[in-house]
């Protein structure tokens, strides 16, 4: 589920029109995005990892 959600973002952002994201994007606010998106990237992987270790240790709990 997270994985999807973080290929969905990630397609989003890449596809984007350059033109549009050079309007949003000026030399001001290009280091609170690139923040941002590493804050959301971090978040994603992050959720990720935990819910693959819960099923690993839940399922070694369970099975003895």
């Amino acid at each position: 589920m997270y994985y999807f959600l973080f290929c969905l973002l990630f397609l989003i952002i890449k596809n984007a029109d350059i033109k549009t994201i050079n309007t949003i994007i000026d030399e001001d606010t290009k280091p609170i995005i690139n923040l941002v998106l590493l804050l959301v990237f971090i978040c994603f992987w992050s959720l990720l990892i935990t819910e693959k270790l819960i099923i690993t240790l839940s399922s070694g709990l369970f099975s003895k």
